[in-house]
């Protein structure tokens, strides 16, 4: 039975425009996953931990990165097997003039540029995850970490219930004092796991933890 095919749909200028918006596509849904914000949003957050997952380094889960990586392979193999010829006519015909020329360097330093960032942003990560990991119970700090027995300067700050937190009311306790953020999916999780760990069982009168955000425009009593 013969076939009727639309010859707009087999030029080189419809494949080209169904592969910029492919391209224009991938680079915001890695946007999304990857791109670091001074103070995200809230929707933000909950955008990338449904679309990406979330893991403790802030690193999207496998369903994430299956997602990140096999579905803009996949579309991109089916806009080769259908337009590959038209797309190979589109990228010499652009080759022959200077402003296609600098248009695909342009598209290919952003990608390469990005892919590297990207890279950056992985291995940063993972070490940050890797230095902040919990002490094994038969490992020791090294001789030369940061520590001082100094007595701690007076503090008073708001805890999430709007009563204020004297240090000095919490003397004859053993008190953690730290610095974290709710909205922290980093290395923060990790950090209160650990300092709940070191008082675990000992009585509420013998040990504090006090946790200093660093984020008190949305860490605010109540939330």
């Amino acid at each position: 039975m013969p076939t009727v095919s639309n010859p707009a749909l087999q030029s080189p200028r419809f494949a080209t425009g169904a592969f910029l918006l492919w391209l224009g596509v991938t680079v915001g849904w890695w946007v999304l996953a990857f791109a670091p914000l001074p103070v995200p949003a809230a929707w933000l957050d909950q955008a990338r931990a449904v679309c990406f997952g979330s893991t403790p380094s802030g690193l999207p889960d496998r369903y994430g990165w299956v997602l990140l990586v096999l579905g803009p392979l996949s579309m991109l193999g089916f806009l080769l097997a259908v337009w590959g010829g038209e797309l190979r006519a589109s990228l010499r015909q652009a080759a022959r003039r200077s402003w296609g020329i600098a248009l695909i360097v342009w598209i290919s330093a952003g990608l390469l540029a990005g892919g590297l960032w990207v890279a950056r942003r992985v291995d940063g990560a993972r070490r940050a995850a890797a230095a902040y990991a919990p002490i094994a119970e038969d490992e020791r700090l090294p001789d030369g970490y940061p520590r001082t027995f100094d007595p701690a300067p007076a503090l008073g700050l708001l805890d999430q219930t709007g009563a204020t937190v004297d240090l000095a009311a919490l003397g004859g306790k053993t008190v953690l004092v730290s610095f974290a953020f709710a909205h922290c999916v980093t290395v923060c999780p990790m950090l209160i796991g650990t300092l709940h760990a070191a008082v675990e069982g000992l009585p509420p009168a013998a040990a504090a933890v006090v946790v200093i955000t660093l984020d008190p425009w949305r860490d605010t009593p109540g939330n």
